[in-house]
């Protein structure tokens, strides 16, 4: 759940890929003036959230909900980009957070060996 290395790093990289996409949606959204504040800064807090991987599995799926509400104020343009956004979220919640993430230093690695 916790990997280290170059996975843990992977994993880095994709939280900070959807912290960047969510915060695209944020900015799009807000010049379109269709959403409240309160959606912007609810969907700004899960994004940093996963950013610093905290609650990952929860603001993951927070994110997905939250992404799904604001998309019929995209229009029908960004649908594939919102299938895609849906895509790499639903994979950060499937994989977890990574070794470098605040839910690692919380819930700590743990060795389970086999019973003898």
């Amino acid at each position: 759940m916790f990997p280290t290395g170059l996975p843990g790093a992977a994993l880095f990289l994709l939280r900070f890929g959807v912290m960047g996409m969510l915060f695209d949606s944020i900015f799009e959204i807000s010049s379109s003036g269709n959403i409240s504040p309160w959606k912007i800064a609810a969907l700004a807090l899960v994004s940093l959230l996963l950013m610093f991987g905290a609650f990952t599995p929860v603001a993951s799926f927070l994110s997905l909900i939250f992404d799904a509400i604001c998309w019929p104020a995209w229009g029908g343009i960004r649908s594939f980009e919102f299938s895609l956004q849906a895509v790499v979220i639903v994979a950060l919640f499937v994989l977890g957070p990574g070794a470098y993430s605040i839910d690692s230093k919380m819930f700590g690695r743990r060795l389970i060996l086999p019973p003898e």
